[in-house]
């Protein structure tokens, strides 16, 4: 119950879903989906007795912080230290970021991420530019509808969201360890 009025809470049945994201809006889905797994946790509490809210809780949590990312236009970069973990949640969303590479390593990865996914567009070397990019994707709209459909198009083939490829590739690599 203390899910349901967490993820529910301040929406009217019928109007809004959780997180605010009104029905048939192509984000609803993940409504759906955790008023689903919320169902399922009580459905297996009272099934079995054991509490697993909390790790429902903590997966729900992370569908939603994903989904909303798609409520924004255009993702900032920190700098000296770089989103990573959030900057690639932001990409697997469809939300564009925009990075400035540094010289360390946590001010590096985020650009190494942009040009892992194929948006090298997005990866800035000096405070200026930067400054200079936000603006201009902030200004120009049809600019930054076009890095978002490219970021979709690309989502679909980038080995940074390659899992399958990933576990081949990790899979071989032990087997010639292995091997040796």
């Amino acid at each position: 119950a203390v899910l349901r009025q967490d993820f529910l809470h301040g929406d009217t049945v019928g109007h809004r879903g959780p997180g605010g994201l009104r029905r048939g809006d192509h984000r609803h889905h993940h409504a759906r989906v955790v008023l689903l797994a919320v169902a399922v946790a009580e459905a297996a509490e009272q099934a079995i007795g054991i509490d697993v809210g909390i790790v429902v809780e903590q997966a729900l949590a992370a569908v939603v912080f994903v989904a909303r990312h798609r409520l924004a236009g255009l993702f900032l970069d920190t700098f000296p230290f770089g989103a990573q973990t959030t900057a690639t949640h932001a990409l697997w969303a469809g939300l564009p970021v925009l990075t400035l590479r540094g010289e360390t390593f946590v001010a590096r990865t985020s650009a190494s991420i942009l040009e892992a996914v194929g948006l090298p567009e997005l990866v800035t070397d000096s405070f200026a530019a930067y400054e200079a990019g936000a603006l201009e994707l902030a200004r120009d709209l049809e600019l930054l509808e076009a890095l978002r459909q490219k970021l979709a198009r690309l989502r679909l083939t980038a080995p940074l969201f390659d899992s399958e490829r990933y576990r081949r590739h990790v899979e071989l690599a032990y087997v010639e360890m292995f091997e040796r």
